[in-house]
């Protein structure tokens, strides 16, 4: 199996933005994705058009922070103040239960929306390869297909994540045990319909997500034991996302943008375990030569 190393939330705060990109100066990082809406993605997209060879793409949003349309322009994802209004199983929850018309809106919002951030990447980044990935895999939403379908028809999209992780025991507590394995079994349902997708559309993705199960708080020990349940199927040539998620709010950045709720993840010490187990010559020691380039690791599957 081939690997790769990916950042997620790019943009979103000062502290995330810096260490992701001390990571992809220094560590085996290449490959990062920002958040259009978030409160550093101007100054990201500029680094990051400094760092030709890290790979960058687009963090699809439409949970946290500020919106980059016009938030009086999307009632139904927006609030008064500004900023994204739902949760994620709130908002599937939402779409499922609206009548036809507002589901209908709702939904147009959401293109309209996805296609700005894209629109706006892809205006900073002139040139750079389009790759997609979701805030919390938002683009893995079943009731968000349809939109995602159109995005792939309208734009040149190099690569989409599959948020597939396989089953398998992990050191962890049981706390982690209990969430990460309803994430990791939630997503592994939503990725079955994404990849039959992007196969029919003939857009390269992955064929596993290794830290889905351990998000923001993923460890040598933990990392192992998910690329060992990997490799238990995995083929020569299959690609493996290998998602992390270092530093969180920098001192004294109070970043009024983030929603509550999920505060206390940016927070966590688990965050900067992440950037040093990125950074630590263990990690290198363990992917061996397995740790590819981000284009050298992506396929569109034969249908």
């Amino acid at each position: 199996m081939r690997c790769f190393l990916h950042a997620d939330d790019c943009g979103l705060t000062r502290g995330i933005t810096e260490s992701i990109l001390a990571c992809l100066d220094a560590g085996a990082l290449a490959s990062t994705s920002v958040m259009m809406g978030g409160a550093y993605a101007k100054e990201a997209l500029a680094a990051l058009g400094q760092r030709p060879s890290a790979a960058a793409g687009v963090h699809l949003n439409l949970l946290e922070g500020a919106p980059v349309s016009p938030a009086a322009s999307l009632p139904e994802l927006a609030g008064k103040d500004g900023l994204f209004r739902h949760g994620l199983m709130s908002l599937a929850a939402m779409i499922r239960t609206l009548n036809k018309r507002r589901k209908q809106r709702l939904l147009s919002e959401a293109r309209t929306e996805f296609s700005a951030q894209i629109d706006l990447f892809r205006g900073l980044l002139p040139g750079v390869p389009l790759r997609l990935d979701g805030h919390l895999h938002i683009h893995a939403l079943p009731e968000l297909r349809g939109v995602v379908r159109e995005l792939l028809r309208e734009y040149p999209v190099t690569y989409v994540r599959v948020p597939y992780e396989p089953y398998h025991s992990s050191p962890a507590p049981l706390l982690l045990q209990v969430a990460g394995g309803l994430r990791r079994g939630l997503l592994a349902f939503w990725s079955s319909g994404l990849r039959e997708m992007l196969d029919e559309t003939g857009v390269p993705h992955n064929r596993f997500l290794a830290g889905a199960f351990a998000s923001g708080s993923l460890t040598l020990p933990r990392l192992r034991a998910s690329l060992e349940a990997i490799n238990r199927t995995a083929t020569p040539d299959d690609c493996v996302e290998i998602m992390v998620h270092p530093g969180g709010l920098a001192p004294g950045e109070e970043a009024p943008h983030l929603k509550s709720a999920y505060r206390n993840f940016y927070l966590s010490e688990g965050r900067n375990t992440e950037r040093a187990l990125l950074l630590s010559p263990e990690l290198r020691e363990l992917l061996g030569g397995s740790l590819v380039a981000p284009a050298a690791c992506c396929r569109a599957e034969a249908v």
